[in-house]
């Protein structure tokens, strides 16, 4: 597996056997993939509504499907009509068809991101000014009361919501820290507080990251439809080689990205799975050996992130 000089560097923490810095070193580590495969995430979902949206209305052309602006957009005119809002309707009065809304996993998944790397920034701050980590500290209180609001139209237990409260209510506790023992106890309290709140979002996002993936999927063997249909009518007519060049890089693509999907790997469990690891060091310790171990199961965690990068 491939080590970027930085990964081989956080993993040189390990084998010096600087407990509190490479403890705090593992933790903004994590962080960063943690931000980086929810922001991931967040434009897979993104491309696949704008890929949706430019699918229905290519169909609503090939079908000769006549349009009209619906009679509620003259609503516009008043100022005060409330709420009001212009659409575009089928003059046969058959509805339009949307793309798939992910707007509750999209607010999920910002959430999990801004904790990951609320949470990275805080473990990294080494200065000795004791404002600016306070200021660090807000800054993860807050989007631990994100991910909490994010999570809240979700169901949950009573012992859940507890453990939550119980997240916040330690953050809001929590006064400046200027040594660095201090401030290593305390990221081990937030993490230990805030990882029912994670595990949480990670059992959610991963299911959605399933499911996103066949829809992915899905698009992409129609997108192959499309070209091959297109193909076949350039072929009866004896279209121009640039054209059928054009569908024939098109399928290559598609078979790219098929492939590409089908290799991705789920990385909401891993950061579920590593965040709980973080949290049981925190609790009990951890031996040199139990730290390199989580070391290396975050470098691998973040060259899973890396290999996630599938453009759409």
């Amino acid at each position: 597996m491939p080590y970027t000089i930085a990964k081989l560097g956080l993993l040189a923490l390990v084998l010096s056997g600087c407990t509190s810095p490479e403890y705090r070193a593992a933790v903004s580590k994590f962080g960063e993939s943690a931000s980086e495969l929810a922001s991931n995430q967040a434009g897979r979902m993104t491309s696949l509504n704008d890929r949706q949206l430019a699918d229905i209305r290519r169909t609503l052309v090939e079908q000769r499907v006549r349009l009209d602006l619906d009679p509620n957009c003259t609503s516009l005119i008043v100022s005060n009509v409330p709420n009001a809002k212009c659409t575009v309707i089928r003059t046969d009065g058959e509805t339009i068809p949307k793309p798939e809304q992910f707007t509750t996993l999209e607010a999920l998944s910002g959430a999990l991101g801004n904790y990951g790397k609320s949470l990275g920034l805080l473990a990294s701050d080494v200065s000795d000014d004791a404002s600016a980590f306070n200021k660090s500290l807000l800054t993860l209180a807050s989007s631990l009361g994100t991910l909490d609001s994010a999570l809240s139209g979700q169901a949950s237990t009573e012992a859940q919501t507890k453990k939550r409260n119980a997240a916040a209510n330690l953050i809001g506790g929590l006064g400046n820290s200027l040594f660095a023992a201090e401030r290593v106890a305390t990221l081990k309290q937030i993490i230990i507080a805030a990882d029912q709140d994670v595990q949480d979002a990670v059992l959610i996002l991963s299911q959605a990251s399933t499911m996103l993936s066949l829809s992915e999927s899905t698009a992409l063997f129609e997108e192959a439809d499309r070209a091959k249909k297109k193909l076949l009518t350039l072929f009866e007519t004896n279209g121009s080689e640039e054209l059928i060049a054009k569908e024939q890089a098109m399928l290559f693509d598609v078979a790219d990205k098929l492939n590409r999907n089908a290799a991705s790997s789920d990385g909401f469990t891993e950061i579920g799975k590593t965040h709980a690891q973080l949290k049981v060091m925190a609790e009990s310790g951890a031996t040199p050996d139990d730290l390199e171990s989580l070391i290396r199961n975050i470098i691998d965690l973040s060259t899973l992130v890396d290999a996630n990068k599938v453009n759409f």
